[in-house]
């Protein structure tokens, strides 16, 4: 039976049936090392040499037969060299070898290959079995190289995709008990070439430590990566030399992302990186800028690189105002930029004189962390900045958040200063209806740990935000049916509407828009009151109120919808809010034809029938989670995969 969804290429076929191959040629040279490496040890302890040991040694008795004492009965005239070597024969040739001695088998050697004759080199070259079919030479490496040299005639960016499905094919197989996680340590070797264009350590991450010191030494080979992304921690110095080695040879890196999992620190490759990746756009790195020497720092990547994207997650103390300050005002054209101390540097450069706080005035970071202070108005003839996106959040795995506070009057003036920002990430905006007015390009709005009753209600109110296309709120405490009509009616042309780890709340009144459904460009609905891709909460929810009436009112008339994900919680919903079977059948079952992921999480009632009716009305479905969660006995759940296995995968 064929699979749902889109069609997929030719090219993507037969690059996913190239996977498969190279996978199973992968397992099979595996197989094929273990078996010889098994009966070469067999063979070794068949035909091991008998161990002399010395007279202490208590493992073996004294050797039976003692050394014969040379007499002048037993004494040969051939004897005389000291060596005990025997004497050339004056019949043999000085230019050819002793017949009775051996030569050094080494092949690559033109001197020993002329010296040798035509029939021995056939011999040593020939594979040399036994009776029981053991054999002498390793032939796990050759069959590994004519395995690549194979492929090794994909263009790079073919090689790269073809890596990538390689990798997740072995993943498959390693999660399916196919194939031992020490057969991964084989696929990184075998897709870290020259050919390599784009290469991340993401889906590899949790494996066992020698891939580590794979990926820092083959990295050298790889001189055409133009995409780098490393999250695994390098295992001792010995990698960091081989990392330091390897970067001066990427000189086409555009991308590079250094983002390890523990708290980590890659100070030690900032200045590598501003030497040698001239290229390079976008850099992400997490670090500790107390471990600069004093005449390292930050301050090298504006002095030979052109960024356009730049993140910088220092979780050191001191502070880099000044060599922030040096980036901003040697990178003209620097779009993103995230720093814990970025609002101080704008406030900096937006001034005429350039000059810095008066002495009275204290820094505005502490610890990541913005005081409240008095400001003054900004000069008439203020620089104005060319960033994008200002992000004054940021979560970084084995560290932690960092949450930059700002005061209105710093907000305000962050905003007048870079009026072209299309994305803005804020923690608690006290002002956003000014700082919404100061954007005209704005697009998207991430807000965290915010009221959005008191800053966002009255915005969307006496404004018409049809520039707004995503909407992303987590961590706050005060979502309700009011706030959400307000959304709808002032932000016609939203397409990802994202509620996480908050509170929600069935409170006032959901209306919907004139002459126009409630979200007609919908693309992305998330309503989940926990947190998503393993990020610690910043708030405790109280309550999560997702009924019938809220789930019909952002689903119907979406009909361009590609991705739902809906979470119900049974004791916190109003008791005639309660979503039926034939409700959710209702909401869920419109034309979607462009929906690929559905999940639901602990709803009311769901069934069978719900699932093939919300087949019928999504063709291009691929994905069904949430099913463990749904109020089914065990029987009904493995008849549902058993069912619906081969054409949707169920979570």
């Amino acid at each position: 039976m064929a699979r749902r969804g889109p069609w997929s290429s030719l090219e993507s076929r037969a690059r996913i049936q190239a996977a498969k191959t190279t996978v199973n040629a992968i397992k099979n040279v595996s197989t094929q090392e273990k078996f010889e490496f098994t009966h070469d040890r067999k063979r070794d302890k068949k035909y091991k040499r008998k161990r002399s040991y010395s007279c202490g040694d208590d493992e073996e008795q004294e050797l039976t037969s003692p050394k014969k004492v040379r007499t002048e009965d037993n004494f040969h005239h051939f004897t005389k060299n000291l060596r005990n070597k025997r004497t050339r024969h004056d019949v043999e040739s000085k230019e050819t070898p002793h017949g009775n001695k051996r030569p050094k088998l080494d092949e690559n050697c033109e001197k020993c290959d002329n010296l040798r004759p035509a029939s021995y080199l056939n011999i040593c070259q020939a594979k040399c079995v036994d009776d029981i079919g053991i054999s002498y030479y390793n032939t796990n490496h050759v069959m590994f190289n004519d395995l690549k040299e194979y492929f090794m005639r994909l263009s790079p960016r073919m090689w790269s995709d073809y890596g990538k499905s390689v990798v997740c094919e072995t993943l498959r197989e390693i999660r399916l008990e196919n194939m031992d996680g020490r057969d991964l340590k084989k696929t990184v070797e075998y897709i870290l070439c020259e050919k390599l264009v784009h290469f991340s350590t993401a889906t590899i991450e949790s494996f066992p430590s020698e891939l580590e010191g794979v990926i820092y030494d083959k990295l050298k080979h790889c001189r055409r990566l133009t995409s780098l992304e490393i999250t695994v921690v390098p295992r001792d110095q010995t990698d960091v030399v081989n990392a330091t080695l390897s970067l001066p040879r990427l000189r086409h890196l555009q991308s590079l992302s250094l983002l390890p999992p523990t708290r980590y620190s890659f100070h030690w490759a900032v200045g590598e990186v501003a030497q040698h990746c001239a290229k390079l756009r976008e850099l992400k790195v997490v670090y500790n800028g107390d471990r600069f020497a004093d005449s390292e720092g930050i301050a090298c990547l504006g002095n030979r690189l052109s960024l356009v994207a730049l993140w910088l997650f220092n979780f050191g103390r001191k502070s880099e105002s000044r060599s922030l300050t040096e980036v901003l005002r040697s990178l003209p054209n620097l779009k993103i930029l995230f720093h814990k101390e970025l609002p101080n540097v704008i406030l900096e450069l937006t001034c005429e004189s350039g000059r810095r706080v008066e002495d009275g005035e204290e820094d505005l970071v502490t610890d990541g962390c913005l005081t409240s202070l008095p400001v003054r108005e900004a000069p008439a003839g203020s620089r104005q900045l060319g960033l994008e996106r200002v992000d004054l959040c940021w979560y970084q795995r084995g560290v932690g958040y960092q949450l930059v506070y700002v005061p209105s009057s710093y907000l305000l003036r962050v905003a007048q200063a870079c009026p072209r920002v299309k994305l803005l990430n804020l923690v608690g905006p006290p002002c956003l209806a000014q700082v919404i007015a100061s954007l005209p390009h704005l697009q998207v709005v991430v807000l965290q740990q915010a009221s959005l009753t008191s800053c966002l209600r009255c915005t969307l109110k006496d404004m018409t935000l049809d520039g707004i296309t995503e909407l992303r709120v987590s961590d706050v405490w005060d979502v309700t049916h009011d706030l959400i009509s307000a959304v709808a009616c002032a932000c016609s042309s939203l397409r990802v509407l994202s509620v996480v780890s908050s509170s929600l709340e069935a409170q006032g009144d959901l209306l919907t828009p004139r002459h126009r459904p409630s979200f007609p460009c919908l693309r992305e609905a998330t309503l989940v009151p926990t947190t998503l891709q393993g990020r610690p909460s910043l708030t405790s929810p109280a309550v999560w109120q997702l009924g019938a009436a809220l789930t019909s009112y952002l689903l119907r008339g979406a009909s361009l919808l590609t991705y739902i994900h809906l979470q119900y919680k049974r004791g916190d919903i109003p008791d005639g809010d309660v979503p039926s079977e034939q409700e959710l059948e209702e909401a869920l079952c419109h034309p979607r034809p462009a929906l690929r992921q559905l999940i639901l999480e602990w709803p009311p009632a769901a069934s069978h029938h719900l699932v093939w009716r919300v087949m019928q009305a999504c063709p291009a479905l691929t994905t069904l989670g949430g099913i463990t969660t749904w109020p089914l006995t065990a029987h009904q759940s493995a008849s549902l995969v058993a069912h619906y296995g081969r054409l949707l995968d169920i979570m």
